[in-house]
């Protein structure tokens, strides 16, 4: 049989059983203050220019309340994600409105003890990439996501035209932004008022579209072009609006040269006066867009993540699983906006299987991570763990973990290779049978334990036991 009370639970019928009491006997009990509620702000999404300046962070809690920073993780394009570098050095405390803010600088690293080829900072972060913070204060856990985006397009196009111009149509187009998924949805103005002739109604990355003016357009107006961005997938990230481009209208030049005082007949070259392009600019307007379509961007966004689950590291030290935010599950395609649950089934008969549950952000992601709360009791999560994580948008997504004896290693010190692993994610050289011959009472756990091995999953810091005999 399961026990299924955390000692916190105990506490809090222990509270309430003193509540009743202390009522039936007629003394009145003040309800506790509610505390605030903890949130985590960051810029969303946060173009890839801005990372230059760090990630700016701020959390809203009680007026002078300690804020622990638990983890700050990376998920990478490829499906992997890596802990920031001693995350402690961001803890600190409210100020007397309640807030505590921080920045995760350009060169703050993400690393990996298994894997160190895929250490990379902030600032190296790409698009389509996200951040997770998760903090605990005033009794409470809550996280938040960011998710890198592209910098914002701007339109190409002429900055002055004349009247005839205008109304004979200008050229614009999209240039360096988001390429692959995104189409724009152009529009002008005369002014205030919106313009009508606008086409096409869309376009793609760099392909043209055409402004006609009103015939009320006159010399000193000013237009205005803009394109909304389309996203062609909901899981694609979000992007910054396009850069709105303005068209000063402009008179006509003079055809007689001696009525400019800059085109002096003694100040003129000798050759043909027509190469003086303030003669007649009309014949070939210079600022045309060109239709090469080697201007497009060719850096497109990657391929929205694909339904699986990443389990980092897939093996362990016995000694490290016991260190909080030990061993990080990420589940990619889910629905965004629906809950996901993690169920972790251990092999040990020492640690019961366990559940947990969480909402998948706007890219369908849904990190947790899992770790022993018993660092005085480490030997006894020794063993492989299953991991299933079930969420709207396709079948279960399955992995796997083990916790080793020893520092954790390979025998070949390649750490967390995918090498060598059977159908279920577990590696070959486990000795799965050798553990599992391992005693697992309650003498082998240090009276600290009081002959429990606890394990904390994911945000929520939900506190679970073990089996008893």
């Amino acid at each position: 049989m399961k026990t299924l009370l955390s000692a916190l639970s105990l506490r809090g019928l222990a509270a309430g059983a003193a509540a009743l009491l202390a009522a039936g006997a007629g003394v009145a009990v003040a309800a506790p203050a509610q505390a605030a509620d903890v949130t985590v702000d960051m810029p969303y999404p946060i173009p890839v220019s801005e990372l230059a300046d760090g990630i700016p962070v701020t959390v809203t809690t009680d007026p002078g309340a300690e804020v622990d920073v638990r983890s700050v993780n990376a998920m990478f394009n490829g499906g992997y994600t890596l802990p920031i570098e001693d995350v402690d050095r961001f803890d600190g405390a409210a100020d007397e409105s309640g807030e505590y803010s921080f920045t995760l600088a350009a060169d703050d690293a993400f690393v990996s003890s298994f894997k160190p080829e895929r250490n990379a900072t902030v600032g190296e972060l790409q698009p389509d990439e996200a951040v997770v913070v998760q903090v605990s204060s005033a009794s409470k856990s809550t996280s938040k996501t960011t998710v890198v985006t592209y910098d914002a397009g701007h339109i190409a196009g002429p900055e002055t035209a004349t009247a005839a111009e205008a109304q004979a149509g200008l050229a614009f187009s999209v240039q360096e932004g988001p390429a692959v998924g995104y189409s724009y949805s152009p529009a002008a103005a005369l002014g205030d008022e919106p313009i009508a002739d606008v086409a096409p109604e869309s376009v793609g990355p760099a392909e043209e579209f055409t402004v006609t003016a009103p015939d009320s357009v006159a010399v000193g107006d000013e237009i205005t072009v803009s394109a909304e961005t389309v996203k062609g997938s909901n899981r694609l990230p979000d992007t910054l609006p396009v850069t709105q481009h303005t068209v000063r209208i402009v008179e006509e030049p003079t055809e007689d040269p001696t009525g400019d005082p800059t085109t002096d007949p003694t100040d003129a070259p000798t050759t043909d006066p027509t190469a003086d392009p303030t003669i007649d600019p009309t014949d070939e307007p210079t600022t045309e867009p060109t239709d090469d379509p080697t201007a497009e961007p060719t850096d497109g966004p990657s391929t929205p993540a694909a339904r699986e689950l990443s389990v980092d590291p897939e093996r362990i030290a016995a000694a490290d699983f016991v260190k909080e935010g030990a061993v990080t599950i990420v589940a990619t395609g889910c629905e965004p906006g629906t809950d996901a649950e993690l169920t972790v089934t251990p092999e040990s008969e020492n640690i019961g299987t366990h559940v947990d549950t969480a909402t998948a952000d706007a890219d369908g992601t849904v990190p947790f991570t899992v770790f022993g709360d018993n660092p005085e009791a480490a030997e006894s999560y020794i063993g492989a763990y299953d991991v299933v994580v079930a969420c709207p948008g396709g079948d279960d997504l399955t992995g796997a973990f083990t916790v080793t004896a020893g520092d954790g290693s390979d025998d070949d010190g390649s750490g967390g290779d995918d090498s060598g692993t059977d159908g279920n994610g577990r590696n070959g050289d486990d000795k799965r049978d050798d553990r599992s011959r391992l005693p697992r009472t309650g003498s082998e756990l240090t009276a600290a334990g009081a002959g429990l091995a606890l394990l904390a999953i994911g945000t929520a810091g939900i506190m679970l036991t073990r089996r008893r005999s």
